[in-house]
Order: structure tokens, then C-alpha cells, then sequence
């Protein structure tokens, strides 16, 4: 605890990317992801780890290689780490 009497949390975790995937009538894939936080299956967007030095950008053209309807692969939006 700090002077003031609160208590810091710090998560910690590594970093990881998620994609955005629209087909040509703007509808967005998800994926169906059993989540033990809540016991469910949720619906999410296609997420993945990246690997030490790797840029995201990379890491989403290396896990989309197995999706050959992903053509087009570009950034529209970065997050700083953080918990949202």
C-alpha cells in the first residue's frame, strides 16, 4: 500500500493481436471461444500471440496464411497496452 492506503494491481501479459475481418458485405468473422472466466462460449474476433520481435502486422499475415480468402491485411488502429 502506498501513503495514501490504496493498493496497485499490475497484470502483466504477453502481447497478442486481434483482427478484424470483413467480408465484401462488411460483415465481421468471429470466432466461437470457450472462455473458463466465464463458463460460456463467447463470440470474438480472431486473436493470436505474437512472437518476441515480431511485429503485428506479421504476426497476422503468418497465422492468415491458412485463410486463403484474407487478401487484403492492413492496420486501421493501434492500442498502447493497457487493460480496457
Amino acid at each position: 500500500m502506498n501513503l495514501l492506503g490504496f493498493k496497485r494491481e499490475v497484470v502483466e501479459h504477453a502481447d497478442c493481436v486481434a483482427v478484424v475481418v470483413l467480408d465484401e458485405q462488411n460483415n465481421v468473422l468471429l470466432v466461437r471461444q470457450f472462455r473458463h472466466a466465464t463458463g460460456k462460449f463467447l463470440l470474438e474476433v480472431p486473436a493470436g500471440g505474437i512472437e518476441p520481435e515480431e511485429e503485428p502486422i506479421d504476426c497476422v499475415r503468418r497465422d492468415s496464411k491458412n485463410h486463403k480468402l484474407l487478401r487484403k491485411i492492413r492496420t486501421v488502429m493501434a492500442l498502447v497496452p493497457g487493460i480496457i
